[in-house]
C-alpha cells in the first residue's frame, strides 16, 4: 500500500496485489501521527464519536491495483503539519469464515 497523493483533508491510496490470490479491503481506516522527538506513532484523535464505515468489500486482483481517494476530514478535521500514516486491514479470504487479516500502512507528510 502506498499514498500517491495527499492533502490536509484526504489521501489517495494504492494497494497492489503481488500474489496469485484475490485479496479484499473495506472502507475502514485510521490515521496515526509520528512523534517527532521519540519516533513513536499514536492514533490521531477523531472529531466525532462513534464513527461508522460502510460494510463493503473491494476485491483486489493481481495486476488490477485498488486506488481510492480517502477523505478523512469528516473523521479527523484538517491535519496539522507533521508525519502521518494511514492504516487499513486487507484480508486474504479463502472461504466463508476462513480468512487472514493483514494490517497495511502507508506514510505521508503534511
Amino acid at each position: 500500500m502506498e499514498v500517491t497523493e495527499c492533502s490536509d483533508t484526504s489521501v489517495t491510496v494504492k494497494i497492489t496485489n503481488d500474489t496469485d490470490k484475490d485479496i479484499e479491503c473495506g472502507e475502514r481506516f485510521y490515521l496515526e501521527m509520528q512523534n517527532e522527538e521519540t519516533g513513536e506513532w499514536r492514533e490521531v484523535e477523531t472529531v466525532i464519536d462513534d464513527a461508522v464505515f460502510n460494510a463493503i468489500a473491494y476485491i483486489i486482483q493481481k495486476d488490477f491495483p485498488y486506488e481510492k481517494v480517502i477523505d478523512f476530514e469528516w473523521l479527523y478535521g484538517k491535519l496539522e503539519p507533521g508525519r502521518y500514516r494511514i492504516v487499513k486491514t486487507v484480508m486474504d479470504c479463502r472461504g466463508t469464515g476462513d480468512h487472514t487479516d493483514y494490517v497495511f500502512s502507508a506514510e505521508f507528510s503534511i
